[in-house]
């Protein structure tokens, strides 16, 4: 019931943000704004509450780590929000909230009995790789963002994109942010996950499809952090690279849920 109604804000959001962009009226993102805050403490107390029930890990199930998905994304807006003051970048990540929202609704099953994964390592490894990701999807629309923006400009269109949004040198700045922080916290989770598996018996560090493929992905996103901030990539092609680097975060994804199940 909690995440219910944080959805209900969250779409609240997202229908006054997309008003927002067409009509320009300030109330409107400032309404986007409390509907955010609104539906974040609903979601804030929903896992908490989560966590009281099961007496360990709030994130076993798809829809749970969904509903951890959505808080995360939302944090990072209200974070970036307050450094630019830029409330469309709310329409960059809204609709991929109101999915993972819809998602965790259907899947979500709360049982008052405890679950497996108390895990110390879980604690730390689960929020950082699903807090990394959403900074790496950030990063990706920022640098769809920017190739659109830069087209209109070369092409005289001064359309929605380009007045509504921010410039391009401040839409780089949050690409390389949004890089930059979701490379550290998917760090920390890859290392994280290292340490749980080494505490699990059962599970090969050498051979688990999970931890192959995330290690991959971490290596993806290096070589990209690599060539952006030390070979000094253009803002264009440090764009292109963290919408490759995304792409092939979900691949992995996919490919572990879907073919390996691991």
């Amino acid at each position: 019931m909690l995440f219910d109604i944080a959805f209900l804000f969250y779409l609240l959001a997202f229908l006054h943000i997309m008003l927002y962009l067409f009509l320009g009226y300030k109330n409107l993102f400032k309404a986007t704004n409390i509907f955010v805050v609104v539906g974040l403490i609903f979601n804030i107390i929903f896992t908490i509450k989560l966590f009281y029930i099961k007496n360990n890990s709030p994130f076993d199930t798809i829809g749970e780590i969904f509903t951890f998905m959505t808080l995360s994304m939302n944090i990072i807006y209200i974070i970036l929000y307050l450094i630019y003051k830029r409330p469309l970048l709310y329409l960059l990540i809204s609709p991929v909230i109101i999915f993972c929202s819809i998602i965790a609704i259907l899947k979500l099953k709360i049982v008052g009995i405890p679950t497996a994964n108390n895990e110390f390592w879980l604690y730390i490894h689960l929020p950082f790789i699903i807090f990394g990701t959403s900074l790496f999807f950030l990063s990706a629309m920022t640098g769809l963002i920017y190739f659109l923006q830069e087209r209109q400009i070369k092409k005289k269109h001064f359309g929605l994109i380009f007045n509504r949004f921010p410039p391009l040198e401040t839409i780089n700045n949050l690409n390389n942010i949004t890089l930059l922080s979701g490379f550290a916290f998917y760090t920390i989770g890859v290392i994280s996950g290292f340490l749980w598996a080494l505490s699990i018996q059962y599970i090969s560090i050498t051979t688990h499809p999970k931890i192959i493929f995330s290690l991959i992905s971490w290596f993806v996103f290096g070589i990209i952090i690599l060539l952006k901030f030390i070979r000094g990539l253009s803002p264009k092609s440090g764009a292109l690279w963290s919408i490759i680097g995304f792409i092939s975060l979900i691949i992995t994804y996919f490919t572990v849920i879907t073919f390996l199940k691991g």
